[in-house]
């Protein structure tokens, strides 16, 4: 990630779903990793997957659910309430 960048396309679908300039978005994403935020990364990424995998709406997630696009929607919905 650090050497190849965030993945390209990854950036694009995120920034079409939440109406945000793709190149804004790259750029944030390249400057959380050139500014040596990986602990904040990390941090973030833990608290999204314990979320998914252990919430208590009734919607029981597995480990190999998380490759699929049920998990990426879920992620866009927490980025989206962030800013309401």
């Amino acid at each position: 990630l650090v050497i190849n960048g965030p993945d390209a396309k990854l950036v694009q679908l995120a920034a079409q779903m939440n109406k945000v300039s793709v190149n804004q978005l790259r750029n944030f994403t390249d400057a959380m990793i050139v500014d040596k935020k990986t602990n904040e990364i990390h941090a973030i990424v833990e608290a999204i997957l314990f979320l998914y995998l252990f919430n208590d709406d009734g919607n029981l997630h597995s480990p190999e659910q998380v490759k699929t696009n049920d998990f990426m929607v879920y992620c866009l919905q927490i980025y989206r309430s962030t800013y309401e």
